[in-house]
């Protein structure tokens, strides 16, 4: 049988807005869309990989439910290290985009950043999903 493959389009997308960002000016505006874009998508393929896992290996959601203890419970399931510290250091970056200290300073990852951050999500979907290769 061969390996499975599933298409994350949000994991798609946050590889072509990162790749459009490494051909454009650093502090383009369109850069930090495009980096702030991946950022955010690369965390909504890792939590749409989560929550398909934890249905497929039928387990319940810990308490407090959020995506960190999701994680770690998977990961504990699947016999797998999970790196909270790590986590949490990534995370701290996807929040700053999504919750801003200050309407008018907006958090604009540079395309480093966004790499590292996509890297990391794309690293925990590898190493949470069950079916084979992402394919993004």
């Amino acid at each position: 049988m061969g390996v499975g493959i599933i298409k994350f389009i949000s994991l798609s997308e946050a590889k072509a807005f990162l790749d459009d960002a490494r051909t454009l000016p650093r502090y383009s505006e369109r850069a930090n869309r495009s980096c702030r874009a991946s950022v955010l998508l690369s965390w909504a393929s890792l939590e749409a990989a989560v929550s398909y896992e934890f249905k497929k290996c039928n387990l319940k959601h810990p308490k407090p439910d959020n995506l960190g203890n999701r994680l770690g419970a998977l990961a504990q399931a699947k016999h797998v290290t999970f790196d909270k510290p790590a986590y949490v250091q990534q995370r701290k970056l996807r929040n700053r985009i999504t919750h801003p200290d200050d309407a008018f300073v907006w958090m604009c990852p540079d395309v480093g950043t966004a790499t590292e951050v996509f890297d990391y999500c794309l690293g925990l979907i590898k190493q949470l999903y069950s079916i084979g290769e992402p394919w993004y």
